[in-house]
């Protein structure tokens, strides 16, 4: 077989090292690959968005030094992703950001793609498309440009499987999409739960698949009801959760929780027992929000055409008048990575926050609040697309979750279809509901992954060497080097 690998983040040591492994193993089952660089053509690179020159030339030296040293496989043959095949300056004018998501090109949604480049780039999920119109036809014209481009290189070499890290953004996205038009299989791939591990996910558009990862979480559960794995799974799950409230510093060499995009936020918490001895007498509701940026857009995550289409708009239907009661007070919670939210985002929070009822107290992202003291404090707990939804559970509250996440059909809490199901969950009762359910995503979450390192060698946490040569190029060390400092003295 024919393989194209779609190598756009090389200074992103980790992903880069999983393109890396892909490639070497393709190549030893006797695969002919193709590994595919960026030569500094590709708009809205998630690694360097702003096109800084000295990263550019840092990337493509660690490609170098990559193709050098490492990918010297005679099966591996180095290509440059060449946009000059296909190259147009179309105009395009968008009245809202919900009509670029709605843009298709040739059946392809290429416009939500750029949507959840932008979101990124811009922290804000409900940004101007008129302020940013310049950067929205940029993104679009090279967007369209890989996905043309990559046709070519398919149909020229052809190719009959292509990898690109992630999938959900103009760049990586397209280039998936484009394989998938032409009707050979494709996957897009990231760093798994599990230390050592790589999620590969063969013929979905992105790496976030929320019914492939249902499923996976369906086995764990039947595995958690089998003797043979019961008690480890259960450890495994028991760690992941000290780690998330905060009891466990993470470390991924202790193979606990490796995935790149999680963070312990909870090492930072301060309890605050003055806060609750304000509510003596009054039940607590608590609220908890997730990140919306980080998965708007994205297809299985996205809220925009359900009941609650933002948390937004949850919050402040639950600021109305009649839902607390007077012997109850909200507290919301807003979620840890809600602070680097800017724009309109950021606008719609801080209204929220600045114009809350007088029983309605608001906790903002860049507090070091303690969220599982609020649970404690907590008779009810509202949450809005984040995981806590099931750490609650776990301490045995009741909850009720809003949105959609790879957890969502967790019998361990209510899940809301309607408004009038958070009226319901705030009037009555709790239910008796399985909490112990909550166990198969703490096991899930720090081990999955499909794909594991075997020729790149993860000597400890995101530091890769193959047969004694390190991954990263000089360069990259130096400044890996330099981010360590200024970070150690806050620079």
């Amino acid at each position: 077989m024919n393989i194209a690998i779609f190598s756009h983040v090389p200074i992103w040591t980790a992903h880069h090292a999983e393109s890396v492994e892909i490639a070497l193993d393709e190549a030893n089952q006797g695969n002919k690959v193709f590994y595919i660089s960026c030569d500094e053509n590709v708009s809205g690179c998630p690694a360097n968005p702003l096109k800084k020159k000295y990263l550019c030339n840092i990337c493509q030296r660690q490609t170098r030094h990559s193709e050098k040293k490492i990918l010297i496989h005679t099966n591996i043959f180095p290509e440059k992703l060449d946009l000059s095949n296909y190259s147009n300056s179309l105009s395009y004018k968008f009245e809202s950001y919900s009509d670029l998501q709605s843009f298709r090109y040739k059946g392809i949604s290429l416009g939500n793609l750029v949507y959840s480049t932008l979101v990124t780039e811009l922290n804000d999920s409900f940004f101007s498309t008129y302020k940013y119109r310049n950067r929205i036809e940029e993104l679009l014209n090279n967007s369209i440009s890989i996905y043309e481009n990559s046709m070519i290189f398919f149909n020229k070499k052809d190719i009959h499987k292509a990898y690109a890290w992630n999938g959900r953004r103009s760049s990586d996205g397209a280039f998936l999409m484009a394989a998938k038009s032409k009707g050979i299989n494709y996957s897009p791939f990231i760093s798994g739960g599990g230390y050592n591990k790589i999620l590969v996910r063969d013929n979905s558009d992105t790496v976030h698949d929320i019914p492939k990862a249902i499923n996976e979480i369906k086995e764990i559960k039947r595995r958690l009801e089998d003797k043979k794995y019961a008690s480890k799974l259960k450890k495994r799950a028991e760690d992941f959760f000290n780690v998330a409230s905060g009891q466990s510093i993470n470390r991924a060499e202790k193979k606990e929780i490796n995935y790149l995009g999680y963070y312990q936020f909870s090492s930072k918490y301060k309890r605050n027992k003055k806060f609750y001895s304000n509510f003596k007498g009054k039940k607590i509701i608590s609220a908890f929000t997730g990140t919306y940026s980080e998965f708007a857009g994205v297809e299985g995550y996205d809220t925009s055409n359900d009941f609650c289409k933002d948390f937004y708009e949850g919050i402040s239907y639950l600021h109305k008048q009649d839902k607390i009661s007077s012997n109850e007070v909200l507290v919301v919670r807003w979620h840890p990575n809600s602070r680097h939210i800017k724009g309109n985002e950021r606008k719609k929070m801080m209204d929220l926050i600045n114009n809350s009822p007088k029983n309605v107290f608001h906790v903002p992202p860049d507090s070091d609040f303690d969220s599982y003291e609020l649970i404690e404090n907590s008779e009810k707990i509202i949450c809005f697309g984040s995981s806590i939804s099931v750490e609650a559970s776990l301490r045995r509250k009741s909850v009720i979750f809003i949105g959609r996440n790879m957890f969502q059909d967790l019998s361990c809490f209510e899940r809301a279809e309607k408004y009038e199901d958070i009226d319901n969950f705030l009037k009555n009762n709790e239910k008796k509901l399985d909490y112990l359910d909550a166990l198969s995503w703490g096991a899930y979450f720090s081990s999955f992954g499909n794909k594991e390192f075997r020729f790149v060698k993860q000597v400890s946490p995101k530091v890769f060497t193959y047969k004694n040569t390190q991954l990263k190029s000089l360069e990259m060390r130096i400044l890996s080097f330099i981010r360590y400092t200024l970070r150690f003295f806050n620079f």
